[in-house]
């Protein structure tokens, strides 16, 4: 099973902690993903849990750097997927990845409903976002992915949050506006 399979099974843990998040924020501030270009703001750090190596030789991935942030209104898991030699990250190819993501956290849910796709450009670096409100009624969750592709790399970040909360949607609609490939910036 490839590693950007695997990663959602994270995000959908993090539903059941969604309800506990930190009640404390701080202001938004713009975050860079170690010594990479790729930068997003957020109201408080986001944390790196790590990387780890892909064992499987079948997978594209060669390495994964995972960090993640949390608050009452959202979950976030920002993934850099470094692929093998080779690997291209194209529109073709980033989408391969976001129908990977939606499957990896949507194996458990009675309903997916696609509400939004849209490919487009950020920084000269293809880009798609896609949005997916999983289960129905009061336990249902919004799941929101921005894929960012460089070279043979590509960036995900995975939001989970509330469909119904007009505060928790706007936070993560925040969140993807504010995503930018560009070393330097501050805000």
């Amino acid at each position: 099973m490839s590693r950007s399979k695997l990663i959602p099974v994270a995000v959908v843990a993090a539903l059941a902690f969604a309800g506990g998040a930190l009640a404390f924020q701080d202001a938004w501030k713009r975050q860079y993903l170690g010594k990479t270009a790729f930068s997003l703001n957020l109201p408080g750090k986001i944390v790196s849990v790590g990387e780890t190596k892909v064992e499987d030789k079948d997978d594209w991935v060669l390495t994964t750097d995972d960090y993640d942030y949390e608050n009452d209104d959202f979950y976030l898991l920002v993934s850099v997927f470094r692929g093998k030699p080779g690997t291209t990250a194209t529109e073709k190819h980033l989408t391969q990845v976001a129908k990977d993501l939606v499957a990896g956290v949507s194996e458990n849910e009675d309903s997916v409903k696609e509400t939004g796709k849209k490919v487009g450009k950020v920084d000269e670096k293809v880009t798609i976002i896609q949005s997916h409100v999983l289960g129905k009624g009061e336990s249902a969750s919004l799941f929101k992915s921005f894929l960012l592709g460089d070279g043979k790399d590509v960036y995900a970040v995975m939001a989970v949050g509330y469909p119904s909360d007009p505060k928790s949607v706007a936070a993560i609609d925040k969140v993807f506006a504010s995503i930018r490939y560009k070393a330097g910036l501050k805000e």
